[in-house]
């Protein structure tokens, strides 16, 4: 409702803004309050019934129809972040966009000399002593040398070269045992079977 976003406005006087030169508006602010005056544009955008308030009733008709006249755009959503910009207030009511400025009212144009943009916030303190605290950046000289990690590397390659080496050593000496462990088996079966062969003869 047009109370609700009414209390919710927050002065410059209260929010501890940095004014602007008092008599200076800027072109945005007199542009807007323009197309608020003027009948014509009523279908998409107007005055609530208190004149403290304006509402977008049809924002694709703003954009298409009124923003590229008085603005050079056709962006709805850069026409609100130009109200952001110098602290208007957004409400919804009824697919309506409602928005209000403790400085801004119908047929008083001498009160948009007191609305001024909201300043960027300067980094606290704390965070500042955080930045300048923080670790210094690493030199070059304090990092090892490529070479030396090179030869280091190689050195770990050539360890494990031999180690593969060995390995397959000890693969071939265990299968050769196993060879010479069935050869002999056989040797035996064969002899076994031979005299074997020769008592049934003899027999």
């Amino acid at each position: 409702s047009e109370m609700c976003i009414r209390d919710r406005i927050i002065t410059p006087q209260s929010s501890g803004l940095n004014k602007e030169k008092k008599g200076h508006v800027t072109k945005f602010l007199t542009v807007l309050h323009e197309i608020l005056e003027k009948d014509e544009h009523r279908y998409c955008i107007g005055w609530t019934g208190t004149g403290k308030q304006f509402c977008v009733f049809d924002s694709h008709e703003l954009a298409e129809k009124v923003l590229p006249i008085y603005f050079k755009h056709k962006n709805y959503a850069t026409f609100v972040r130009q109200l952001n910009i110098y602290g208007f207030h957004k409400g919804k009511e009824d697919q309506c966009d409602l928005f209000a400025h403790a400085y801004f009212e119908k047929n008083k144009p001498e009160l948009l000399a007191l609305i001024t943009r909201n300043q960027k916030k300067k980094a606290s303190p704390t965070q500042s002593s955080l930045e300048s605290s923080s670790s210094p950046p690493i030199k070059t000289a304090d990092l090892p040398r490529y070479d030396s990690l090179s030869s280091i590397i190689i050195e770990e390659v050539k360890k494990l070269q031999n180690q593969q080496q060995d390995l397959e050593r000890m693969v071939k000496l265990t299968n050769s045992r196993r060879e010479m462990d069935d050869l002999s088996f056989q040797m035996n079966l064969n002899e076994y079977f031979h005299r074997y062969t020769c008592l049934l003869y003899t027999s």
